[in-house]
C-alpha cells in the first residue's frame, strides 16, 4: 500500500503532468493492483502454486 501512495505523492511530483514518465506511473498507480500472498505452511516448497 505504502508503495503506491508514494508514487502518486513523490515519485510522480518529480515528473511534469503530461510527462510519459508521470503517466506511466499515475497509469500503474490506477490500473494495477497491490497483491500480497501469504504461505502459511510455509515448510513446503511450492504450497501456493499447487
Amino acid at each position: 500500500d505504502e508503495a503506491f501512495a508514494l508514487w502518486i505523492e513523490q515519485w510522480a511530483k518529480l515528473y511534469e503532468e503530461e510527462s510519459p514518465s508521470r503517466m506511466i506511473i499515475q497509469y500503474i498507480h490506477d490500473n494495477y493492483f497491490l497483491v500480497n500472498l501469504v504461505d502459511n505452511d510455509f515448510p513446503l516448497d511450492s504450497c501456493l502454486w499447487q
